[in-house]
């Protein structure tokens, strides 16, 4: 009898304790959208998104007056990115559903304004106007940089997206600009560093958006009943900051590196030679918490971040589409990131 009776109790205590959370939950005070500055260059962006003519051919195979053309019908809002540019930005976010919906012309028009971006710096560039080129590509690392500031995380990923694109222009052209633009290079390159935002923070107003959006109610079944979804999209966000972190930290030592050649005619011994002239401290690699991997060679160099599998490879390049292997979920591909090496002088 007197087990029924605890047992019953127990019961009560359980079903109360259950009511009370809910009650908590609906009645709990949603969260309020973050601020944001004033003047705000993201606002530029959705004023310019509507005037944008996309380029619907290929930058890589049009010729020069075809790529002329595609940047002079959007020059007007190149400039007005470009002054974005010296504002501070943040997403404005919206706890509503509609917001799902409006956010994607917008995620849509910073690929575009990145990619005209790179048309811009093709032309100069096919017109050995080297030093201008690698200030338009950096516009657009710039361009992805910003657009991630107070972002969710599809903007964050959109932004790293954007990013990679004026990367990838860069590394082709910046070995032949001249000091004086390797060094703003190289500024550009340590603001954007030391101003990145971290996965963290992003995902935090990721879970706030949610729970202002559908109410914490509604918010707690969503991330109970699809816990291992959401975690996994989390993962791999923080798998990508990680690989935009290293790619960035070994591109700005490696625009270090070459300054210091062309100072002392040889590359450093090691990468504390680099301090405090062009770097303030060896740049961590990501993965490891520990300093990039860094050996010279004969008038050369090998410098890498371990990669996504965390494990030193001696220099061994990943390949997409190699053997996989998962990490806290991720299927990750083994290897290192590796530094463009300079040519052989």
């Amino acid at each position: 009898m007197k087990f029924r009776q605890v047992g019953q109790t127990v019961v009560i205590i359980v079903i109360v304790a259950i009511a009370t959370i809910g009650l908590a939950l609906v009645f709990a005070p949603r969260p309020q959208p973050p601020l944001r500055p004033s003047p705000n260059g993201y606002d530029d962006l959705l004023a310019v998104a509507p005037l944008v003519i996309p380029n619907h051919g290929d930058w890589r195979t049009q010729s020069i007056a075809e790529l002329r053309a595609v940047f002079s019908a959007n020059s007007n809002s190149v400039a007005t990115i470009r002054d974005a540019l010296r504002k501070d930005w943040a997403v404005p976010i919206s706890y509503d559903t509609n917001y799902t919906f409006a956010r994607i012309s917008n995620l849509t028009a910073s690929k575009v304004l990145a990619q005209l971006l790179r048309t811009e710096g093709e032309v100069a560039k096919l017109e050995r106007r080297t030093n201008e080129a690698l200030g338009v590509f950096t516009d657009c690392i710039r361009l992805g940089q910003k657009y991630t500031h107070g972002s969710l995380m599809l903007e964050d990923l959109v932004g790293i997206a954007c990013k990679a694109i004026g990367m990838e222009a860069a590394e082709t052209i910046w070995r032949s600009a001249d000091d004086v633009s390797l060094q703003i290079f190289l500024k550009r390159l340590a603001e954007i560093d030391t101003s990145n935002q971290s996965p963290a923070e992003v995902i935090r107003r990721e879970r706030e958006w949610a729970r202002g959006t559908h109410g914490p109610l509604q918010y707690a079944w969503i991330s109970l009943f699809l816990r291992s979804t959401l975690q996994q999209s989390e993962e791999r966000l923080r798998a990508r900051h990680l690989r935009d972190e290293a790619e960035v930290r070994l591109l700005r030592t490696a625009v270090a590196m070459e300054l210091f050649r062309r100072k002392m005619g040889r590359y450093p011994g090691k990468l504390g030679e680099l301090i405090p002239e062009y770097l303030e401290s060896v740049p961590a690699d990501p993965f490891t918490g520990k300093s990039l991997f860094y050996r010279p060679t004969t008038n050369s160099y090998l410098l890498y971040s371990v990669g996504a599998d965390r494990k030193d490879d001696g220099g061994t390049p990943f390949t997409r589409g190699s053997r996989t292997f998962e990490i806290n979920g991720i299927e990750v591909e083994p290897g290192d990131l590796i530094s463009t090496p300079p040519p052989n002088r």
